[in-house]
């Protein structure tokens, strides 16, 4: 923003947890976001066993009832022109 000729910059960080119910929320998620274009260049087996090998690993972070909380950081920036 300050490049671009705006002063007074202020930037604003919120924790904004997101609860997902299941490993399959996780991965609709991972796979349609930041994920999607290096998904789309491996081949559909390696995908499957990529799936396969998260699994555990994010059931080891998981919360009892299977369900995953996500820290996830918003910022919020305004300033003037």
């Amino acid at each position: 923003m300050v490049e671009s000729g705006i002063r007074n910059v202020e930037i604003e960080t919120v924790d904004l947890p997101h609860r997902l119910p299941n490993f399959d929320e996780y991965w609709s998620l991972i796979s349609t976001l930041g994920s999607r274009a290096a998904l789309a260049r491996m081949e559909d087996d390696e995908v499957v066993e990529m799936r396969r090998r998260l699994a555990p690993a994010i059931a080891k972070v998981s919360n009892a009832d299977g369900s995953l909380t996500m820290a996830m950081i918003t910022l919020f920036a305004r300033g003037e022109a």
